[in-house]
Parts: structure tokens; C-alpha cells; sequence
């Protein structure tokens, strides 16, 4: 009976969350990202937001009910990070290395969200696209 309750509320769940956009706002992701894959639509109360892989990078969209993109984020590895930024990042972090990046892009531009470690300690470093860093946090390992 717990699995039966269990299985209704999660299709109940997946219901609410999961969406499908209208027209515009397929044909708009259709035509930015043809080799997308592992798709998840939510609809939120403004926008769609949509949830998906390109090869190895996990990306975030979110299109207004136009089918105009608002903003998008990326999460990747530093191979996939400008060589600007990388430049400035090994420049000002001799002993760290870099753990990942967030790429946000929205109507303020770019921002680079990286977290970097060494062997006892996490940091959290922002970058502009000219490699202008600034940490904004740091934890102990552990």
C-alpha cells in the first residue's frame, strides 16, 4: 500500500513539474540546441525552464512565454573555460587548482562562478569574460 501512495504522489509530483512549452518557445530551443539531450521541461509562473546535456556540459535555460531566451547557465570542467580567465586564475592561484565553473549569462552579461581547491582548502573565485577575479568565499576541507 506505502508503494502504491508512493508511486501516485511521485507521478503527482512529475506532473506538476515536468511541462511542455508552447510553439514559440520550442521552436526557439529546437533551432539554439539541435544536439540536445536528456531534455526536462518545468514551467514556471513567468518562464519555461528547461533542463539538458550538451556531450558533457549540464546546461539551464529559461525562455519567456515569447519564446526569447532570459538567461542560461552552464556548469563544465576548466578545458572549457576561456583561456583568458584560465590565464588570470593560474596567474593569482599558483597552488590551487580548478575544481568547476559556472557560466551564467543573462541581460547583465557574463559572470564565471568557479570554486577552486588546493589540499585544505575550497574557495569560491567570480570572473568577469576579461579574467577579473574575485573570491568571495573560502572553506576548510574536511
Amino acid at each position: 500500500m506505502k508503494k502504491l501512495i508512493l508511486g501516485i504522489s511521485f507521478t503527482f509530483l512529475g506532473m506538476i513539474c515536468f511541462a511542455t512549452p508552447n510553439e514559440k518557445v520550442l521552436t526557439s530551443f529546437s533551432q539554439s540546441f539541435p544536439k540536445a539531450d536528456s531534455v526536462n521541461w518545468f514551467d514556471n509562473e513567468n518562464d519555461f525552464e528547461v533542463h539538458f546535456y550538451i556531450g558533457q556540459t549540464r546546461c539551464l535555460v529559461w525562455y519567456d512565454k515569447d519564446g526569447s531566451m532570459i538567461k542560461s547557465m552552464r556548469y563544465y570542467l576548466q578545458n572549457m573555460l576561456s583561456p583568458m580567465i584560465l590565464s588570470s586564475v593560474h596567474r593569482k592561484y599558483k597552488t590551487q587548482t580548478i575544481f568547476g565553473v559556472t557560466e551564467v549569462t543573462s541581460q547583465e552579461g557574463v559572470l564565471y562562478y568557479l570554486v577552486l581547491e588546493d589540499d585544505k582548502k575550497w574557495y569560491n573565485v567570480t570572473s568577469d569574460a576579461m579574467g577579473n577575479l574575485t573570491q568571495t568565499k573560502k572553506f576548510n576541507k574536511g
